[in-house]
């Protein structure tokens, strides 16, 4: 019998849908899911069942607690996947066990950070429609976009920047795949705004 498995197709983290390229890797240690926005490595004995939705999706449930609780690959042919899956790992049941992975409540992240986040990303705007003339100076989303892109990486690196942004008794890596793609889209964003700048500096001199 093989060893192991390796299927490609997309993925659903937490409420984010993944429509890049996605692996999904089985073997007797575990599962890994492998896609642009990291790497979800589940052991064995971390996984309480794997579900069949549809004819197109394969849950993941789990008791990693710094992983989102909602981790779906997407992929043709999902009961025989999911059957082959089982087999590598034999311990695994087609129900989901309460007792082993309770359902969490609320949001990992604070409203307050929701709300602040909101504001901050706007700020530009209407600054701008009340002060025109300080946005034609050097425009105020460009010093947005770059400050959103250095606090995502600021949040992923020190804990002490968490606790503003993750609810009570929650961890990071529920989110983390979120704070990734904004880190990334931000700093792109920056990027060719920047060189944007710069170019209509150049041109107007």
């Amino acid at each position: 019998m093989q060893d192991f498995v390796r299927f490609s197709g997309g993925a659903i983290i937490g409420r984010l849908r993944i429509s890049l390229p996605t692996t999904l890797l089985a073997n007797s240690q575990g599962i890994t899911l492998d896609f642009f926005l990291g790497k979800y490595i589940f052991y064995s004995d971390v996984i309480t069942s794997i579900e069949v939705k549809g004819t197109s999706k394969i849950a993941i449930h789990h008791t990693m607690h710094q992983y989102p609780e909602r981790i779906i690959f997407i992929s043709s042919n999902s009961e025989r996947k999911a059957r082959q899956i089982r087999r590598l790992l034999p311990h695994l049941y087609t129900q989901k066990n309460p007792a082993i992975s309770s359902p969490r409540k609320g949001w990992p992240v604070r409203w307050q950070f929701v709300s602040f986040s909101l504001a901050w990303w706007n700020s530009p705007f209407l600054i701008a429609s009340q002060y025109p003339e300080i946005n034609e100076t050097f425009p105020l989303s460009v010093i947005t976009s770059i400050l959103t892109f250095v606090g995502t990486l600021l949040v992923m690196r020190f804990p002490s920047l968490q606790y503003f942004v993750v609810t009570p008794g929650r961890h990071i890596g529920e989110v983390k795949h979120v704070i990734i793609l904004v880190s990334f889209l931000t700093g792109i964003i920056s990027l060719s705004m920047v060189i944007g700048f710069i170019a209509q500096v150049i041109q107007q001199s």
